[in-house]
C-alpha cells in the first residue's frame, strides 16, 4: 500500500504490523499490484512537474521487499499496472502504454496513445484501455497493435471493467457505457452529481458509487447490464468514493467518512463503518476482512456477521 509519506508499506494482514518499507522516489501514489511472490508499482502521480528520469517502474519482492528491477522513466505512473502471464502493462502521464517483462522489466512494447493514461488496461485476451483525452482503444496484447478505438465524452480515469464480452466504463462527464468487446457501445446512462467510481459487473448488474451529498444522490448505483435502467440506489452519507468491493451477496462501498457495507440481495445498507481521514483508495479485502487506507491509517474491519468492527 502507498504510506502517507509516498513510500511503499507492506504490513501483517492479520496483525497490522508493518514488515518492511520503501521509499521509491518520487513517492508512490498508485495501487501495486501483486503476482507470484512479486509487487509491481509505478511511482509519481498527475500534475508532478516532469523531470527526466525522475521517476520508475519497479518490482519488489513481496515478502522482503527487496528490489527485483527497475525501470526509469519520464513520466509518472498513476493508475494500478496489469500483471497478465509473464508481462507487465502499465500507462503514465505521457499517453504512452508500455508493456515489460515481467521477470527482468525489459520493454517488449510500446504504444503512444496520445493523452494520459490514469489506470492500467483491462484483459480479457485484448487489452483494453481508456485515456484522459474519452478514447477507449482495444489493443493486441502481443503487439500493442490498435485493432479499435471509440471516442467517449470525459475524460476515462478510472479502471475499465470487462466482464465476459462486455466492458463498463465510466467518464469524468458522469456517464457509464456499456460497450462490447468490438467496441460497440450498447446503452448509456447519466450519473447525477459527483464523477462515478470505476463499475464492477454482479450478477447481471453493474455497481458503482456516484452522485453529489448536496443533492442526495451520492450511493450505490445497481444498473441492470441488459438495458443500463438503475434497478436499485442505496444513499450513503458523503461522497461515494472507490470502485466497490464485493464478496458473496456483499458490496463494500468507500465513502468520505470511511466504508459502508450494502446487501446486494434486498438492496440495503447493513452497517457504516467511519475512519478519521478521507479514504486514499478503494476498499478491498479477503477471508471476512475488509482493508481500507485513509488518510490517518490503515484499518481492518471485520465483515463477519455484518457487524463491521474494526480489527486494527
Amino acid at each position: 500500500m502507498p504510506g502517507r509519506s509516498g513510500e511503499l508499506l507492506a504490513l501483517d494482514a492479520a496483525t497490522g504490523v508493518a514488515r518492511w518499507s520503501r521509499r521509491l522516489p518520487p513517492g508512490v501514489r498508485s495501487t501495486p499490484a501483486v503476482s507470484g511472490g512479486v509487487v509491481y508499482v509505478g511511482t509519481g502521480s498527475p500534475g508532478l512537474c516532469r523531470i527526466p528520469w525522475r521517476f520508475s517502474f519497479a518490482a519488489l519482492d513481496v515478502l522482503t521487499g527487496e528490489l527485483r528491477w527497475r525501470r526509469r522513466l519520464s513520466s509518472p505512473v498513476a493508475g494500478q499496472p496489469l500483471v497478465d502471464g509473464d508481462s507487465v502493462f502499465f500507462g503514465a502521464e505521457d499517453g504512452v502504454l508500455r508493456c515489460l517483462s515481467a521477470e527482468r522489466g525489459e520493454l517488449r512494447w510500446q504504444c503512444s496513445l496520445h493523452s494520459p493514461l490514469r489506470w492500467a488496461p483491462a484483459s480479457e485476451g485484448r487489452l483494453f484501455v481508456g485515456t484522459a483525452g474519452g478514447e477507449l482503444s482495444c489493443l493486441d496484447p502481443s503487439s500493442g497493435e490498435q485493432r479499435w478505438c471509440i471516442e467517449l465524452p470525459g475524460a476515462i480515469e478510472r479502471r475499465v471493467d470487462v466482464h465476459g464480452s462486455h466492458l463498463s466504463v465510466v467518464t469524468s462527464e458522469g456517464w457509464i457505457f456499456l460497450v462490447n468487446v468490438d467496441g460497440q457501445v450498447l446503452w448509456e446512462r447519466l450519473i447525477a452529481g459527483h464523477r462515478p467510481s470505476a463499475p464492477r459487473a454482479w450478477r447481471g448488474l453493474v455497481l458503482l458509487g456516484g452522485g453529489s451529498p448536496d443533492e442526495a444522490t451520492s450511493g450505490l448505483y445497481a444498473l441492470d447490464i441488459t438495458d443500463g435502467r438503475i434497478r436499485f440506489f442505496v444513499p450513503v452519507r458523503g461522497w461515494a468514493r472507490g470502485c466497490p468491493h464485493v464478496e458473496g451477496d456483499a458490496a463494500y462501498l468507500g465513502t468520505t467518512y470511511g466504508a459502508v457495507a450494502i446487501d446486494l440481495r434486498q438492496g440495503l445498507e447493513q452497517w457504516t463503518f467511519d475512519t478519521e481521514g478521507h479514504l486514499y483508495s478503494s476498499p478491498t479485502g479477503a477471508d471476512g476482512r475488509l482493508f481500507l487506507v485513509a488518510q490517518d491509517a490503515c484499518y481492518a474491519v471485520t465483515t463477519a456477521a455484518l457487524r463491521g468492527e474494526a480489527g486494527t
